[in-house]
């Protein structure tokens, strides 16, 4: 489980899973909070995610335990902790 894993394989998982997701649509299927299962349809890519306008001086902390994604089905962001992935499919 990923939960187990170090800190190294974390970012590793991280780092890999963001590339893929900035080369195209990723479908990520994971566990909720409430504990249902969802299917999202997720990506980076900045042909498809709307350009980030920075709202203040601040810099966010980059996190291994979470992802911040866009959903492009629901066109918005969504995030997901990485320790409830059950699975990852994609086609590049």
């Amino acid at each position: 489980m990923v939960e187990d894993w170090s800190k190294l394989d974390k970012e590793v998982l991280y780092t890999w899973l963001s590339g893929v997701l900035k080369e195209g649509n990723v479908t990520l299927t994971f566990n909720k909070k409430d504990g249902t299962e969802r299917v999202m349809l997720a990506t980076l890519d900045e042909k498809v995610v709307p350009k980030y306008e920075k709202k203040a001086d601040r810099e966010k902390k980059k996190s291994l335990e979470s992802m911040s994604v866009f959903d492009v089905d629901k066109n918005e962001w969504r995030s997901f902790r990485l320790d409830s992935l059950k699975q990852i499919n994609f086609t590049l």
